[in-house]
């Protein structure tokens, strides 16, 4: 979805397993906008969690998709050390949106993941990532710096329908982006003081209970 953007230089794709990375080039390029063959698109193969904490790269966007919360090791992407290598990742004024899928998590471990969060951007932007009940996937979104542009917007949706380059219809016009917009969780809303962090592996242990 990133490289619908033309304004998008260069995409990054981390993706731990060769034998996905494989099937998604050969057999769903027609799902995934043939991101294999965009010569913006560097894929490469390896564990996201520890190509961020190695990284000396710096990047406007970084975008964590969903994780299954009592998978090996995935909990690991929802914890502290993760969320910290991920903003020290950011120039200046970037973001970095981690998606959670709602129908697979309890209030608690919802509430954890939001706390380790907030202790690490001290803010949340909260985004619907789309309108189904029974579907539901949020987005947590912090800044380096910075924060959402609302005055430019109605400009980008009048560009976006100008040039047919709209995927998502509530993207045509500012009221259907502000309709996704849940508003601002800060650190002193955190409802428990329980983190997510490597040594605990809280997430990932209390899912899979």
């Amino acid at each position: 979805a990133v490289l619908d953007h033309p304004d998008v230089e260069s995409l990054t794709v981390v993706e731990l397993s060769p034998q996905v990375t494989r099937a998604a080039a050969e057999h769903f390029g027609h799902l995934n906008g043939d991101v294999a063959e965009d010569q913006r698109a560097a894929i490469i193969v390896d564990d996201g969690r520890t190509l961020m904490a190695a990284s000396v790269d710096r990047y406007d966007v970084i975008i964590g998709d969903l994780y299954r919360p009592w998978g090996e090791g995935e909990g690991r992407l929802y914890s502290r050390e993760h969320f910290l290598a991920c903003k020290s990742a950011l120039r200046e004024g970037g973001l970095f949106c981690q998606w959670l899928p709602m129908y697979q998590l309890t209030q608690q471990q919802f509430e954890v993941i939001l706390a380790t969060f907030l202790d690490v951007f001290g803010s949340a932007d909260l985004w619907l990532g789309n309108l189904k009940s029974d579907y539901p996937l949020l987005g947590l979104v912090g800044w380096r710096s910075g924060g959402i542009e609302w005055v430019g917007l109605k400009d980008r949706c009048s560009a976006m329908r100008a040039e047919k380059r709209i995927v998502d219809h509530s993207l045509r016009h500012p009221e259907g982006v502000q309709m996704l917009f849940l508003g601002r969780a800060s650190q002193a809303s955190a409802a428990t003081q329980t983190l997510n962090t490597l040594d605990n592996a809280w997430v990932e242990t209390h899912a899979a209970q």
